[in-house]
């Protein structure tokens, strides 16, 4: 299942991101229009200075926060905007709207202010100092003669709350598309965690109980010596193929779930790299040489070396080691199994093809359903847990890539696969 210590730090991530990123955005506008309001009030060298250092005090805060300090921004905002503006509207009065740059102050309380004593404290002393700036306001005379263009900048002054407020509207409306469409990821990837686990659990109750029950049968009776010599013989026999089957259950589960997990689950992407085909065919007949010679079944590998495949090494290792299983399994004595290969439209096709029982079109139709699924004992009376081939074509598939099977009762199968070529070869 996911990590759930790493979804809480992302999210957590992506919260001071965004908070970053409106500060950062009402940062950039208040100090380009505080420029715009100082070069269209140059005349009064007063006004244009002290609008100047406001844009200063916006872009410190930029550079804070650029710098990593976003601990001391969160501070510095508030308060130096606050103390210049109240500053600004002693000296210039209200007729050029200075004061409603406080709503600076305010936004970057909401946005920074996690401590929500602190922030509550922090905006009742803002409007209190709006309050008592109105007041002073009216009762006294601007300390500097104004600006020419009084009315323009009114105007500007009136509309840089507004642009900022609309910007960060917009800005939280695309954060929390964002924030939503992250959650419905993470609902998702649960869902998948817990079909996973489900499906894990169902394969190991179902397929480990069988063979389990059935050695603490035969185990009873050699334990209370209910048998006969030749009957012990025959017991053991069992138990060694119920273990054979309960290790060959649990490696494929094991594997299965491995790439399973790693790759849906965890979001891990497939590992694909150029693969030589004829070198994983050997190695696959390799692994099963000893078992070949006991059932004298020959296996040829006529895959031309040059052929090369695009997709994830493990995933088709397991591929090819359980196809030369099932070939072994249903092989008799002295009949020959054959890989082979071809390419066409940019796809390798690989063949695993026997001479031996064969199956029916009902059994074929059932071998990819893990509900349904179908085992038929081998030759020699290997059994089998159906778990293999459904686990193939999972694989196959996660490799953007098809498997088939063509087979008739008595005249062997041959199982096919094909998957993209090399992406060096198609270019």
């Amino acid at each position: 299942m996911p990590n759930n210590s790493q979804t809480v730090l992302d999210n957590i991530a992506f919260v001071e991101k965004s908070r970053i990123k409106i500060i950062n955005l009402v940062c950039i506008i208040s100090a380009l229009l505080a420029l715009l309001s100082a070069f269209i009030g140059r005349d009064s060298l007063p006004y244009s200075i002290s609008l100047i250092t406001l844009s200063c005090i916006f872009i410190g805060s930029l550079l804070m926060n650029f710098n990593s300090k976003t601990s001391l921004t969160k501070y510095f905002v508030p308060l130096a905007t606050t103390i210049w503006i109240t500053y600004m509207c002693i000296a210039f009065g209200n007729r050029l709207g200075t004061q409603n740059y406080l709503v600076i102050a305010l936004v970057a309380l909401a946005i920074y202010a996690k401590n929500k004593t602190y922030r509550t404290i922090s905006i009742l002393v803002i409007l209190a100092t709006a309050l008592s700036v109105n007041i002073y306001q009216n009762f006294y005379e601007p300390l500097y003669s104004l600006p020419k263009f009084i009315d323009l900048l009114s105007a500007v002054n009136v509309l840089t709350p507004l642009i900022i407020i609309s910007m960060i509207c917009w800005t939280v409306i695309s954060d929390a598309a964002k924030s939503n469409a992250i959650i419905q990821q993470q609902k998702r990837d649960l869902a998948d965690s817990n079909q996973f686990k489900d499906k894990v659990l169902s394969i190991i109750g179902h397929d480990m109980r069988s063979p389990f029950n059935s050695a603490k049968s035969l185990i009873y009776l050699l334990e209370n010596e209910l048998l006969s010599k030749e009957e012990k013989h025959h017991v053991l026999a069992l138990l060694h193929s119920d273990i054979d089957l309960s290790l060959q259950t649990l490696d494929n589960i094991l594997e299965w779930a491995s790439q399973a997990y790693y790759g849906s689950v965890m979001q891990t992407k497939i590992k694909k790299e150029t693969l030589k085909v004829k070198e994983m065919v050997d190695t696959a007949i390799e692994g099963f040489t000893q078992l070949s010679l006991q059932k004298q079944v020959t296996m040829s590998n006529s895959i031309d070396p040059a052929t090369r495949i695009y997709a994830d090494r493990q995933q088709i290792a397991f591929v090819l080691r359980n196809l030369t299983s099932n070939a072994l399994k249903f092989s008799h004595s002295d009949q020959h199994i054959i890989f082979s290969s071809s390419e066409n439209d940019g796809k390798v096709t690989i063949c695993v093809k026997d001479q031996g029982i064969g199956m029916s079109t009902e059994m074929q139709s059932s071998l990819f359903q893990i509900s349904n699924r179908f085992s038929e004992k081998g030759t020699a009376n290997e059994k089998g847990s159906g778990l293999g081939l459904i686990f193939c074509q999972e694989f196959i598939e996660n490799n953007n890539g098809n498997l088939w099977i063509e087979s008739k009762v008595g005249k062997g199968t041959t199982i096919n696969f094909s998957l993209n070529r090399d992406e060096l070869v198609n270019a």
